[in-house]
């Protein structure tokens, strides 16, 4: 494939301008706009100031356990995710990486093993869904575990 063929040559920059290496396999696969809904919706989450100095995602109403908190769609970006840390990891072998579309760049890692949110991604349409993995009130910090936590 393209994307992997350019991801594996040795790119360390990390740049996230909007570049894509070839055609999206998910536009070639949509429905025609008459059937589909939005393939982007983050109404449940805002991106707030977190406790670290930064920005978190944070639940704008209740969320109740297994409930959909967000999805999105994912963009392959040509940047080394060992170098990068601002990037999900986006295929098996380490390979691929990708920046997500609404508040989900901006969730942060639950780094005591308690996240309470999990993301499954869709890697062969490039999107990805965010559920609750229990109930989440108004207000609180949306956290899950990083694919790559265990590596970088």
């Amino acid at each position: 494939m393209m994307r992997v063929a350019a991801m594996s040559a040795g790119l360390t920059r990390c740049s996230l301008r909007p570049a894509f290496l070839g055609a999206s396999r998910f536009t070639a696969s949509m429905p025609p706009k008459s059937k589909r809904s939005s393939v982007i919706d983050c109404s449940k989450v805002q991106a707030r100031p977190d406790a670290y100095g930064g920005v978190g995602a944070f639940a704008a109403v209740p969320i109740k356990k297994g409930e959909l908190v967000e999805r999105g769609v994912a963009r392959i970006v040509p940047v080394d995710g060992n170098i990068c840390q601002y990037v999900f990891t986006w295929s098996e072998d380490r390979s691929v990486w990708a920046t997500g579309s609404g508040v989900s760049v901006f969730y942060n890692a639950a780094l005591d093993g308690k996240p309470n949110s999990e993301m499954a991604r869709h890697t062969n349409s490039d999107t990805f869904e965010i559920f609750a993995a229990r109930d989440i009130d108004q207000g609180e910090e949306i956290t899950h575990i990083y694919k790559s936590l265990e590596w970088r």
